[in-house]
């Protein structure tokens, strides 16, 4: 590409010029200008500059997923919109970097992330097996417990719970120490998680390993 090229792009790029932005792609098209506009795309929320970008090839969001975790940071930032994009045209995540964005989004309060994310197939809690009437968290590959609606019911975030909860999230599930949902909610005064996870049935006789 050019340096006038390089030029306009970034300007384009600023200014959302979106036909300017998508003529020098397809007329000059390049990995490393497509990564360029696929990031600044994801970093201020712009889900036609990301829809321009891999219009040319998928190439770009594999290289740039494993590179940098842009997913995290879009989920991270709220954009919903984004990441509506990127699960659309097949961004390719894996398991556990999708259990990690969906931590990400429930950590910063993103609801409407938090329902794109369970939409596009990402699972409520992919570690979990179920021992007798209890469901129990496994171990993933780093040691590391973390059920998301136990999360979202330690923050307090009641529309989260809800949507968890409507996605098949387990109101019983424990983790490591058999905390539950119930238990975490209690203990950190949210009153109104605490009357969702009890509508939805949570056994209210749990005991955690500290009795």
């Amino acid at each position: 590409m050019s340096r006038t090229d390089k030029t306009k792009l970034r300007q384009a790029m600023l200014t959302k010029d979106y036909p300017t932005v998508s003529n020098i792609l397809s007329k000059e098209y390049s990995i490393k200008a497509g990564i360029q506009v696929l990031e600044h795309g994801c970093e201020i929320g712009d889900d036609e500059l990301v829809k321009i970008a891999q219009k040319n090839t998928i190439r770009i969001i594999r290289h740039v997923n494993k590179k940098k975790k842009l997913f995290q940071m879009i989920c991270s930032k709220g954009f919903s919109n984004v990441a509506q994009v990127l699960l659309e045209q097949g961004c390719p995540i894996n398991e556990e970097d999708s259990h990690s964005a969906l931590i990400i989004a429930i950590k910063n309060g993103h609801s409407y992330v938090v329902k794109v994310l369970l939409e596009n197939g990402v699972k409520v809690d992919p570690l979990s097996y179920r021992i007798g009437s209890k469901v129990r968290m496994a171990h993933n590959e780093h040691g590391q417990v973390q059920s998301v609606l136990l999360l979202a019911s330690e923050i307090g975030h009641a529309e989260i719970v809800e949507i968890l909860l409507n996605s098949g999230a387990k109101v019983n599930v424990q983790d490591d120490s058999m905390k539950s949902a119930l238990m975490q909610a209690s203990k950190y005064g949210h009153a109104e998680v605490v009357e969702i996870l009890l509508e939805n049935k949570a056994p209210v006789n749990m005991q955690d390993d500290d009795g």
